[in-house]
């Protein structure tokens, strides 16, 4: 649902709503609150305040993949033989602190201005804060540290499969 309000003139506000449910992870609520207020016709400031949501793929949830050859780290620069992904609920993953994936929630903040110095130019800029939870990333290029082959052994796993 979307719902546009002009107050006056120079003065808007939106207002958006959504619901989804997911079967694996159930139901969730996002919006979006934006105004804007036109000082004159050259002039206007404008700002949100939103919400999002993303549950995991199926991709993400279930992709495994073994690459031969050597990758570098781009954070370290070391090279590693091979590119290692396993999907977080396997034991070997588990063992070295994998949970299983959970929806990202994100809460989003924009203001700025819109200026139009001519007739047919506009401009604008924004800055804008996105805080987001539970974020989804692929790491592959994780070192085998002793405390997680220690958890590895705990967890009896013989070999990485």
């Amino acid at each position: 649902m979307d719902l546009n309000q002009p107050f006056t003139d120079k003065w808007t506000v939106d207002l958006a709503g959504r619901y989804e449910h997911y079967s694996e992870f159930g139901a969730t609520e996002s919006g979006k609150l934006a105004t804007r207020f036109e000082f004159t016709p050259q002039f206007a400031l404008r700002g949100t305040v939103s919400n999002g949501f993303s549950a995991p793929t199926l991709q993400q949830e279930h992709y495994s993949q073994q690459t031969g050859g050597y990758i570098t780290n781009p954070t370290t620069g070391s090279c590693t033989k091979n590119l290692l992904i396993r999907r977080p609920q396997q034991r070997h993953c588990r063992g070295r602190g994998a949970t299983p994936l959970k929806p990202e929630h994100s809460i989003d903040y924009s203001v700025g201005f819109v200026l139009k110095p001519l007739e047919h130019t506009t401009v604008s800029l924004d800055a804008y804060q996105i805080s987001i939870s539970n974020r989804m990333i692929v790491t592959p290029c994780c070192r085998v540290q002793p405390w997680s082959t220690y958890c590895v052994r705990r967890a009896s796993i013989t070999s990485p499969r």
